[in-house]
């Protein structure tokens, strides 16, 4: 018995490497690939940015905003722009959000904390989900899905992008998980600092919706209301006209809601189209108490405002599928075994 356990904890340990090496060597060889093809271009640009060019971006933007210059690109504030053509010298975030950048500035160790931080609100979310699902075969499982997670191309593009949507969809699986009023508040709040539709995390709680949603807005006005001396009360002035100015870039894969109906509508309508359906989910969740469709409404209320739905969003699809099927394990086990089912969720939440 000692052997069989023995081997079977080497295999479990085995398939977990291997399936982490798949994900390193991946996002290593793209990002190889992407600064082999970068180094043609010796200014960077829009079109050929290069690798971890969100992350190039936000340090841009803090170093804009440290030396005095506007957070935002002139660009931004003269009229229509596409967002795309605006990559490394402008920015789209609320500017409360360039300070809460500041432990990641440096490079290479800035970067990988960059990194870490959004891969990690990832991994450990589909961990959390398999765990309560398999609970005597999650190391194997999670190997699967991790290792079939190298080869996803949404998945790929966010690591080596460097960009936060790998971290939102984290934040996803842990919706789908179920969130407490507090942390949902807190997530929700910085996620809003963030990206603004993302805020819709603080909604996304089974109780206490009430107390999550006051959490949120005091920790999102406490970080504004700390941050506004040093970025100023212009920069606020300019992200709303760099917001309304906006564009979406309808080439290449962006399959939004306003690039849809751009031919029929335009892009400008077609956005507030996205906008309305993305507050019509947040409405919903409100009344919506189920963890997994919880975290479909949420990742509906950030992706359908999107205008430009970026390939990196679509990570958020992965992890919903990993929480549905692990929805549908759990309530399969829950119907054969109540008893057995209440006590794995009450070890799982005690953990």
């Amino acid at each position: 018995m000692t052997t069989r356990l023995w081997v079977l904890a080497i295999v479990r340990a085995s398939l977990l490497t291997i399936a982490a090496l798949l994900v390193t060597f991946s996002i290593t060889g793209l990002a190889l690939a992407a600064s082999r093809a970068h180094s043609q271009y010796p200014i960077p640009g829009w079109q050929d940015p290069g690798p971890w060019v969100d992350w190039r971006t936000y340090v841009s933007a803090f170093d804009r905003m440290a030396s005095g210059a506007g957070i935002y690109a002139p660009e931004q504030l003269t009229g229509p722009y596409e967002l795309t053509h605006t990559v490394l010298i402008g920015y789209s975030y609320p500017p409360a959000s360039v300070l809460l950048f500041a432990p990641f500035l440096s490079y290479p160790f800035g970067l990988v904390a960059w990194l870490t931080l959004n891969l990690g609100l990832m991994l450990t979310a589909m961990w959390a989900l398999i765990s309560r699902a398999w609970p005597t075969h999650r190391e194997v499982i999670f190997a699967v899905a991790l290792g079939a997670l190298a080869f996803y191309p949404p998945f790929r593009d966010g690591m080596v992008s460097a960009n936060v949507n790998v971290g939102i969809a984290g934040l996803i699986g842990w919706i789908a998980y179920g969130l407490r009023p507090g942390a949902a508040g807190a997530l929700g709040s910085l996620a809003a600092v963030t990206k603004v539709f993302s805020g819709v995390v603080a909604l996304a709680t089974p109780i206490q919706k009430r107390r999550s949603i006051v959490v949120g807005v005091v920790v999102t006005a406490a970080v504004c209301l700390i941050t506004l001396p040093i970025v100023g009360a212009q920069s606020w002035a300019d992200f709303a006209r760099a917001l309304s100015s906006a564009r979406p870039d309808c080439s290449g894969f962006n399959i939004s809601i306003a690039c849809q109906l751009e031919p029929s509508i335009g892009s400008g309508p077609g956005t507030l189209v996205g906008i309305a359906i993305g507050a019509l989910a947040a409405l919903i969740l409100l009344a919506v108490r189920e963890p997994f469709w919880m975290a479909c409404l949420a990742a509906v209320a950030v992706m359908a405002p999107a205008s430009n739905l970026h390939l990196s969003y679509w990570t958020i699809a992965y992890v919903l599928v990993v929480a549905n099927v692990a929805e549908v394990e759990r309530l399969r086990r829950s119907r054969r075994s109540p008893a057995s089912e209440a006590d794995s969720n009450l070890a799982m939440d005690s953990a």
